[in-house]
């Protein structure tokens, strides 16, 4: 049709032609497309066409019932954001996954290989080090001695999913520590600590040559669950840690403190300590944890950070969150309310990442690859993938992250919600963009997104998750379904409250 530049074919040319055609629903408006609810879908002027195939031939063209969903729509929120073609620099915020806590079993990530591939290259933190794998132990005669084998073995299950180990020194070996049998306390002859931190890093630099870059002292040295010393006793430890470190291998970047959360009195006292050394401080990243914050929160500790170290110019550490996921609290150490296991999880992720690239943070560590042993798949851990190997919403919406083209794309609210329940990143270039799009609002909202014209001609793919949709925790199926695909003039939708929606397009 010249009239709209759009095509009707059958089923629903034969339907249009029999009822009234132009006269009665005017010229077609849109090209065919799968509805939400699964069904071959065509618009035009005054009707939507809708083909269901489980009714009788003489009536599976039936007309879309407007009036009730128009009226159904006034309590609905109306969204519209537009999309520009006029790529900017991406921050390019580099992020990696964080593992620790969870299981001291060697073949723990064997199950995982392909799927934590799948995310492309990046670092993975690692701590328990030096208590999960046996690494040390005293003989007879009193003297420490080293095996590595366990250790090996999962620095080479990392790599073998094209990712770099981060190496966070922790914890202390239990024999080594002061009292001889805790994992958390302050080594009894910081000589000992220092040879065991030298062995490390040359066993794994220089013996094996795998070229680790991150070393970390201490994991939360704030909670006296994981370190039962002074701050005092933690900076004299950190800095024996480095020179050791240094002394193995010239080429490593060490940092710290790892604080569990950003508490800025005891980083400033950290950066301070360091600075007042002269030559010999060294603090090559500045890192902390962050669980549950608000978007607003993340991003005024990243500025509270540079703040610090813009007192103290001859330091200049990259900024480091080195974990980070949803709110804590729920029972048996999970998240509150289940919530790293459904699409609030997956939010939650992009919504820190927003925060965080905007303020330029350098590294981000999503805490964690993996849950540990649990009563059921979904138990409520802090994995993006599951014991048994299942990925979750938020495993999705980092890959998406991860694989997004180079260039971010402006994104433009004009009409919607300013109260952080909607929020919208996109990247590439508009015909061949990603785009990633999540509403957390209390109501259903009709959200369109308005792209330019040099993409009318593409198609775009997009995958849903909601209470419905791709949520393994209720349905137990975790592979991938996806949702719609639709032209780039006929990117509207409804979606329910705590919605994610990830829209790519396809390629020309």
């Amino acid at each position: 049709f010249s009239e709209t530049g759009q095509r009707v074919s059958d089923p629903f040319l034969s339907y249009w032609q029999k009822n009234g055609g132009v006269a009665i629903f005017g010229y077609p408006i849109s090209a065919a497309f799968a509805s939400e609810d699964g069904f071959e879908t065509q618009w035009f002027e005054r009707a939507r066409f809708e083909f269901h195939p489980e009714l009788p031939e003489l009536f599976n063209v039936s007309l879309g019932l407007l009036g009730n969903e128009s009226r159904s729509r006034r309590e609905e929120q109306s969204i519209e954001v537009s999309v520009d073609d006029l790529p900017v620099p991406d921050p390019a915020l580099q992020l990696g996954l964080a593992q620790g806590g969870e299981s001291a079993d060697v073949s723990f990530f064997d199950n995982v290989r392909d799927t934590g591939k799948a995310l492309g290259s990046g670092l993975v933190r690692l701590d328990n080090i030096f208590n999960f794998y046996h690494v040390v132990s005293r003989g007879a005669d009193g003297k420490l001695s080293y095996d590595w084998s366990e250790l090996d073995r999962v620095l080479d299950s990392v790599r073998s999913m094209g990712k770099e180990p981060f190496m966070c020194l922790s914890y202390m070996p239990e024999s080594v520590s002061a009292s001889g049998a805790s994992r958390v306390q302050p080594p009894a002859n910081y000589e000992e600590w220092a040879a065991l931190v030298r062995a490390t890093v040359t066993h794994v630099n220089v013996e094996r040559r795998l070229g680790v870059r991150y070393w970390e002292v201490w994991n939360e040295p704030n909670q006296w669950d994981f370190w039962q010393g002074s701050f005092a006793d933690y900076l004299r430890l950190y800095d024996i840690t480095v020179q050791a470190a240094i002394g193995a291998d010239p080429t490593v970047k060490i940092g710290g403190p790892a604080f569990s959360t950003f508490e800025p009195m005891g980083i400033e006292e950290f950066v301070r300590h360091e600075a007042e050394q002269g030559q010999a401080g060294r603090v090559d990243f500045l890192s902390w944890h962050a669980y549950g914050l608000p978007p607003a929160q993340m991003a005024e500790q990243v500025r509270a950070a540079r703040a610090i170290i813009d007192k103290y110019p001859t330091l200049t550490p990259e900024l480091f969150v080195t974990e980070f996921n949803v709110l804590q609290g729920g029972p048996g150490d999970t998240s509150a309310g289940h919530s790293t296991d459904t699409v609030l999880g997956a939010i939650s992720l992009l919504k820190s990442v927003e925060s965080m690239q905007q303020e330029r943070l350098d590294r981000a560590f999503l805490f964690e690859l993996k849950d540990g042993p649990g009563p059921s798949s979904y138990w409520g851990r802090w994995g993006i993938l599951t014991n048994d190997g299942k990925p979750k919403p938020i495993y999705y919406a980092l890959q998406a992250y991860q694989a997004r083209p180079p260039g971010r794309l402006p994104v433009r609210v004009i009409r919607g919600p300013v109260d952080g329940t909607l929020g919208m990143m996109a990247f590439g270039k508009a015909a061949s963009a990603s785009i990633m799009l999540w509403y957390t609002g209390d109501q259903p909202a009709v959200v369109k997104i308005n792209l330019p014209a040099s993409a009318s001609a593409g198609t775009y793919n997009l995958t849903l998750f909601d209470s419905e949709h791709n949520n393994p925790a209720k349905s137990g199926e975790s592979s991938l379904a996806p949702w719609l695909t639709r032209n780039a003039g006929d990117l509207q939708f409804t979606l329910k409250p705590n919605s994610l929606v990830l829209v790519r397009a396809n390629p020309r």
